[in-house]
């Protein structure tokens, strides 16, 4: 998942770093292709709204 569909779904940047309770500055330094961390707690906290990649799940369960 990219950093720009985590923020079109949480409507933006601000909106993002409060719905992960981290602050805007953190987010702003992201790069474009979301941690695999990052993505994986977005997937929980919107109930699978968002979806970590499944190249990232894959090298998980290696």
């Amino acid at each position: 998942m990219t950093k720009s569909d985590a923020i079109e779904f949480a409507g933006s940047p601000s909106k993002l770093a409060r719905f992960l309770g981290r602050p805007k500055s953190t987010v702003s330094s992201w790069p474009e292709q979301l941690p695999r961390g990052v993505q994986f707690e977005l997937q929980v906290k919107s109930n699978g709204k968002l979806k970590a990649e499944a190249t990232l799940m894959k090298s998980c369960s290696s």
